[in-house]
């Protein structure tokens, strides 16, 4: 979450790591059955 500078990333990037962390309980909480839109959260 911080660069090697001790600045925060971005908002953006931040949101993307915190989707990738909890991927399946985006998936799960939006109807995204398992194999649907992979490119999706």
């Amino acid at each position: 979450m911080w660069k090697e500078t001790g600045e925060l990333h971005h908002q953006a990037w931040l949101d993307g790591v915190t989707l990738q962390a909890n991927r399946a309980a985006w998936r799960e909480d939006h109807g995204l059955p398992e194999g649907v839109a992979e490119d999706w959260p």
